[in-house]
């Protein structure tokens, strides 16, 4: 395991329930998930693993590397006493891991009898996102959340990630953010370490706007180009005419933008922004009020050089 996720809740949900909002979930978020998990432990003190769902279509996640997870999410995860036998038996990615039915039961005995919690075997981004939309959701739906409002500032984000599907690294924000003091030079080969300028306001949960300061010396900037698989003759190509102002001589700079939008969404009270905006799109991008996005003709596509070529279909490939 990379990596254990825990959120906590005060009161009881069923397996069922975390079943439904997870494939909820699923549907309106468009998330993909290969194996879940739910472990319940009854009012008798008995643990029950349940291989809940296959979240996936076939092939939805498949290849590529793995940095697994098990995502956890404790509901009423008062200490108890110990735990029964289990029913049910793990697979799919959780066994791929190395993940069996014991490990659960020991994690079971933290379980308040009446208790569920939810594992997750994925990617860690992939993992991390829909368990925080779960934790989201059931919250919700049970009145967890208190009528308050809590700000925080969301700072010291990585300045690299890493592309799973590539294996190259590439920037987390944009990249012209600049590296926090001190971090001016690392080895590009390895950059994980290195923290960048970039910050998120968070208002209740919702990102209200995030900003960063930008880099403003040359050699820096050119640093994260290599970073990212550049050769000097393609940043050059690419950014010359920024690589230029800058060797000339720039000052410090950045910027901080905000989505009024999300104010007013938080302010009605409503779950998300497509309640408050004139002409919202659905998750796939599309406009339900005009259909967009249409067809183009031919005519117009030639004007702008622009040929459209069939989609391939994937289960051909």
């Amino acid at each position: 395991m990379s990596n254990l996720v825990v959120v906590v809740f005060n009161d009881e949900v069923t397996a069922f329930e975390m079943r439904t909002a997870l494939l909820k979930m699923q549907k309106d978020y468009l998330i993909e998930l290969e194996d879940a998990v739910v472990v319940t432990r009854d009012a008798k003190g008995k643990t029950k693993l349940d291989q809940a769902v296959n979240l996936t279509s076939a092939g939805a996640v498949g290849g590529g590397f793995w940095g697994l997870l098990i995502g956890m999410i404790f509901l009423n995860p008062l200490l108890g006493a110990a735990v029964g036998a289990s029913a049910g038996a793990l697979s799919g990615k959780f066994t791929d891991i190395g993940v069996n039915d014991q490990m659960m039961k020991e994690i079971g005995q933290s379980f308040k009898p009446g208790s569920s919690g939810l594992f997750v075997a994925d990617t860690e981004e992939v993992a991390a996102h829909a368990l925080g939309l779960l934790r989201l959701h059931l919250a919700r739906e049970l009145d967890l959340i208190p009528d308050t409002d809590v700000f925080h500032w969301v700072v010291d984000f990585p300045l690299f990630k890493h592309d799973e599907e590539t294996g190259d690294w590439t920037f987390m924000h944009h990249p012209f953010t600049a590296p926090t003091a001190g971090n001016e030079v690392w080895d590009p080969g390895e950059p994980q370490a290195v923290r960048g300028q970039h910050y998120d306001l968070v208002w209740n949960g919702w990102e209200l706007g995030s900003g960063s300061i930008r880099i403003h010396d040359v050699e820096v900037q050119e640093r994260v180009f290599k970073t990212m698989g550049m050769t000097d003759e393609e940043a050059k190509s690419k950014f010359g005419f920024l690589l230029d102002a800058l060797a000339m001589g720039a000052p410090p700079h950045g910027g901080f933008a905000m989505g009024i939008e999300r104010f007013v969404a938080q302010l009605a009270g409503e779950p998300d922004i497509r309640q408050i905006v004139a002409f919202p799109k659905v998750s796939s991008g599309s406009d339900p009020l005009t259909g967009a996005p249409t067809p183009m003709p031919d005519e117009v596509l030639a004007e702008s050089g622009i040929r459209a070529l069939p989609q391939e279909d994937p289960a051909k490939a």
